[in-house]
């Protein structure tokens, strides 16, 4: 085993010998060299990482090339750089570090301050952001996709899927009845009012159980599972991720979507549509509520005017909205929580973007069922 040594040829800095921790490293050089090569180094461990490290830090530092030397070594150079490493740094022959802070400092700050600029940064952050939730979705889809072929299904785990099952379905019971009856209540009061100035009273029940098999009852349910499951998923996640357990999953060949994610997805995904048809059936009952008390219309004449008013293709448009509604913030939750930081301020913030973004593409996608709809004439 030979000593760590360098040598300085021209602006090339040559590394030789072992460098390991069994042998203190030399001392840095006096000037930056331009390029360090490490083809003759024989042998190395985080002696070397931290000697690089190091020579990075230092003035000039940045501009720094490292030849000779395999990816393994930049990517532990880009874990000890704590997260400033440029992304090209993990593939790019020269390792590269930069950070927010010294981008801006590049950058005037008269441009820096104006709207196009500022537009521009969010246009980027927008892209990238778009372009990380249609990758994380296709691994998603993916992973599905083997599930759904029994020689490929691996690594997914029936217990978790049932105790998801229980914690996103009969656990929320509860608050979906609860606000759904306040639903059908305010439907059937607001509609009772103008009704009743026109002797129609009885056709609160057509408002009341076409309003709720059609768009309250999948709506509901999507903006309850959005605020209290989505979120859920978002700091689960975000909580596994800053304590390394998803990296210790991949480490010993688990996938982290088939471990954890898919659970919790195909969880949701089932239980939202049956909360969908609870919350539509609570919501009539609280309009037969309104209706019995205070229009004195009979429970016989409510539910036989329900059942003519409301066809059965509503009931089954209600539920396959309320399955996207479902999925969509089993999504958000499981990509926002992925993509936490390492900090527990990190989870809090996953959390309400996660809520947030259900909450958007709940919206938008019962923009899109509306327009689809009424092209279908449905």
């Amino acid at each position: 085993m030979s000593a760590p040594a360098i040598e300085l040829k021209d602006s090339c800095l040559i590394l030789k010998g072992d460098w390991t921790l069994s042998a203190p490293a030399p001392d840095f050089p006096e000037r930056v060299p331009g390029t360090i090569d490490l083809t003759a180094v024989e042998s190395w461990d985080s002696s070397l990482i931290a000697w690089l490290w190091h020579i990075k830090r230092l003035p000039d530092g940045s501009s720094v090339r490292i030849v000779g030397s395999t990816g393994n070594l930049f990517k532990l150079m880009a874990l000890a750089d704590a997260g400033t490493a440029n992304a090209d740094g993990l593939t790019h022959p020269q390792y590269k570090v930069s950070s927010t802070l010294g981008e801006k400092s590049a950058t005037p700050p008269a441009i820096r301050h104006s709207t196009r600029y500022k537009a521009a940064v969010w246009l980027d952050n927008a892209r990238s952001a778009c372009l990380d939730a249609l990758s994380f979705l296709g691994e998603l889809v993916i992973n599905l996709a083997k599930f759904s072929n029994i020689k490929t299904r691996e690594h997914f785990r029936a217990s978790d899927w049932l105790e998801e099952i229980f914690q996103a379905g009969c656990r929320a019971l509860p608050i979906v009845a609860f606000l759904s009856f306040l639903v059908g209540l305010i439907l059937a009061f607001v509609s009772a009012i103008q009704l009743k100035m026109f002797g129609a009273s009885i056709y609160v029940a057509d408002l009341v159980g076409i309003s709720m098999t059609r768009e309250m009852g999948s709506l509901m349910t999507g903006i309850i599972m959005a605020g209290r499951t989505g979120a859920a998923y978002a700091a689960q996640i975000g909580a596994m991720k800053r304590s390394e357990e998803l990296d210790a999953l991949r480490t010993m060949g688990l996938s982290p979507i088939t471990m954890v994610v898919l659970p919790k997805t195909l969880a949701l995904t089932t239980m939202t549509p049956l909360l969908s048809i609870f919350s539509t059936f609570v919501g009539m009952f609280a309009g037969l509520t309104v209706a019995n008390s205070v229009l004195d219309i009979s429970v016989f004449q409510y539910i036989n005017e329900t059942a003519h008013s409301v066809p059965l293709h509503d009931l089954i448009i209600g539920v396959l909205k309320s399955v996207v509604y479902g999925f969509l913030v089993a999504f958000a939750g499981a990509w926002r929580g992925s993509r936490c930081g390492n900090s527990a301020d990190a989870v809090g913030k996953a959390a309400t973007s996660a809520v947030v973004l259900s909450l958007t593409l709940i919206v938008v996608a019962d923009g899109l069922f509306a327009v689809l709809l009424n092209a279908l004439k449905l």
